[in-house]
């Protein structure tokens, strides 16, 4: 797990602006060196978050797995008679506390340029302001889960 941690109170919407706008930005800040922390604080969390993942997809030009006669995919694809998916959601769970991180997500169908980033200037770590974190599968490299607590003094 990945925590990014603004220099300046009010810099987390700088920091999101760079890790979507600059290409490679959030792997060179994530290839910083490992540094022996005297402190290392974040608060306790829990988020879910769920959303209609079909009409997103439509969105996007992907109406495939919700078009009732996908006749236009006939060439392609052996597609049995009726076969369709109406709907699909997408729920995720992330929970933080002394004890770990707990991480899930489901998906449900219904049928019918590059800048390093500076280095650490202390050895502490302390999210008493607005901060990022990200859970990254090391293999692959893939964001798996990522989030943002704005307001650390409320998180429970």
């Amino acid at each position: 797990m990945y925590f990014f941690l603004p220099d300046e109170r009010d810099g987390l919407q700088n920091l999101l602006e760079k890790l979507i706008s600059v290409s490679g930005y959030s792997y060179e800040y994530r290839c910083l060196s490992e540094k022996k922390l005297d402190e290392f604080w974040i608060p306790k969390f829990k988020f879910s978050f769920d959303f209609d993942v079909s009409s997103t997809m439509e969105e996007m030009g992907m109406p495939f797995p919700f078009m009732e006669n996908p006749e236009d995919f006939a060439e392609m694809v052996e597609i049995p008679n009726g076969l369709n998916v109406p709907r699909m959601f997408q729920k995720a769970f992330i929970e933080v506390d002394e004890k770990g991180t707990v991480a899930a997500a489901i998906t449900l169908r219904s049928i019918p340029g590059y800048y390093p980033a500076p280095p650490p200037k202390n050895t502490s770590f302390v999210a008493d302001h607005p901060f990022m974190f990200m859970i990254i599968d090391e293999a692959s490299r893939l964001v798996i889960f990522t989030g943002t607590v704005l307001d650390p003094s409320k998180a429970k």
